[in-house]
């Protein structure tokens, strides 16, 4: 008896270790989805990247440089949180250099943009890059015979978002187009709904820190607080879904690591209606 006890204890014992090791496994990931529109008329891959927060992604950031590559994607979308105030802003200038590079990127604030207190001269040094800085404003963006207009708005540490989406709304295009938008914050998603988007990209939940596949979809997110109801993933609301990337901040917040919640890109494919 005493011998099945310490066998049941060890046994558990590893499996604990095991799956606490695993929960804090931090290797990048990729998240697929796919996102199907009538006026899709050829795929158009897009890379969605948030909540860098100055963070470094292996030597020179060639660890997320090396994944962005290995996915081919025709455009990239930088969400808001990719400059802290906490960290060398130059670590992001590092990202920020090599990705313009080589793809078409368009880029929105998020708060620690904000909180370095320097937030219009961060804008401006990301669009001197040749970056498209959208705050408050569409762009059309053209690939493989598809139209993607895109809408970017302020973070609310910039402007509140009723002023920001209505003065977004001024140039926004009827068209064959498929209509994006890029915000920052997920949980503001009444006030987007408000607005003919057909998907909308976010990030600022960090993917609720802490998950438990399959029983806890996030524990903690900013401006959500506890069980975070838009932590991270696809989320349908009639004729607009949402996609939340988890980010890839994996050093700063207070210390605490995160747990079945890997640092992330969003990997979405625009496709034709099946017929």
């Amino acid at each position: 008896m005493k011998f099945i006890t310490k066998m049941g204890i060890a046994v558990s014992t590893i499996g604990l270790a095991l799956f606490t090791a695993n929960g804090l496994n931090q290797k990048l990931d990729v998240k697929h989805y796919k996102y199907q529109h009538p006026n899709v008329k050829n795929s158009v891959r897009a890379a969605v990247i948030t909540d860098l927060h100055s963070n470094l992604m292996g030597e020179d950031q060639a660890d997320l440089m090396s994944l962005i590559d290995n996915q081919f994607p025709d455009v990239i979308f930088l969400v808001g949180d990719i400059v802290d105030e906490k960290l060398p802003q130059s670590q992001a200038e590092l990202f920020l250099d090599q990705i313009v590079a080589k793809y078409p990127t368009y880029y929105v604030t998020g708060n620690h943009e904000s909180y370095t207190k320097r937030g219009e001269q961060v804008k401006q040094m990301i669009e001197a890059k040749g970056i498209e800085v959208l705050a408050q404003e569409s762009s059309l963006f053209t690939y493989n015979e598809t139209t993607l207009q895109i809408t970017g708005i302020d973070d609310p540490t910039f402007l509140p978002p009723d002023i920001a989406l209505f003065e977004a709304m001024h140039n926004h295009q009827s068209g064959p187009y498929v209509n994006v938008l890029l915000a920052h914050r997920p949980e503001l998603i009444e006030d987007y709904l408000a607005y003919p988007f057909d998907i909308i990209f976010s990030g600022h939940a960090h993917g609720g820190q802490w998950r438990i596949p399959g029983l806890i979809n996030g524990l903690y997110s900013p401006h959500q607080g506890l069980f975070p109801k838009y932590a991270g993933g696809e989320y349908n609301f009639n004729h607009t879904k949402l996609i939340v990337s988890r980010g890839l901040e994996n050093q700063k917040l207070d210390h605490i690591p995160r747990f079945y919640n890997r640092p992330e890109v969003v990997i979405v494919d625009f496709l034709p209606m099946e017929e």
